[in-house]
């Protein structure tokens, strides 16, 4: 059997097609990265209530909606809601207002963007921040399981919603 110059080529292009569907796949699958900026724990009569403030970013170069988060169990309510206010004054005169919605669902990112604001969860138990597992919900599928990047997460201790 002689190989010609042709078949070199042909074999040539299918593996140069093969590796390059196989780039573009890892390149476009679904991967979203929560990096926890603040923490705040409190506890309540029934359970615990947690409030992060998380940036959450699109790892990947194809546009995806996030319609839901869970955390342990737990979802984020859909609807934004208040979950902290700034109030600046001098004497009686208020100088500046500032208020925090929790993030509105489904939130678009494109590829490569991130968005930041605040998730809302409740829980019976306790948890930790090494030990949250969160359930991401997109139109492209769920991805379980995510760990958040707590590198660089600080507590947020000057704000109280039952002050």
């Amino acid at each position: 059997m002689k190989i010609e110059f042709g078949d070199i080529i042909a074999i040539l292009a299918l593996i140069i097609s093969i590796i390059n569907l196989i780039i573009y796949f890892i390149n476009n699958k679904k991967k979203i990265e929560i990096n926890l900026n603040t923490y705040r724990f409190t506890k309540l009569p029934k359970g615990y209530f947690y409030i992060f403030n998380v940036q959450i970013v699109n790892k990947s170069r194809t546009p995806i909606a996030i319609k839901g988060i869970n955390c342990n169990g737990s979802d984020n309510p859909p609807i934004p809601y208040l979950v902290k206010e700034n109030t600046r004054k001098s004497g009686k005169e208020i100088l500046s207002y500032e208020k925090y919605m929790t993030i509105e669902f489904p939130v678009n990112l494109n590829s490569l963007e991130g968005k930041s604001g605040y998730l809302e969860f409740k829980s019976d138990v306790e948890l930790k921040l090494e030990d949250l597992m969160f359930s991401i919900y997109t139109n492209r599928g769920t991805i379980e399981n995510l760990h958040l990047n707590i590198d660089k997460a600080k507590e947020e201790t000057a704000y109280s919603p039952f002050d």
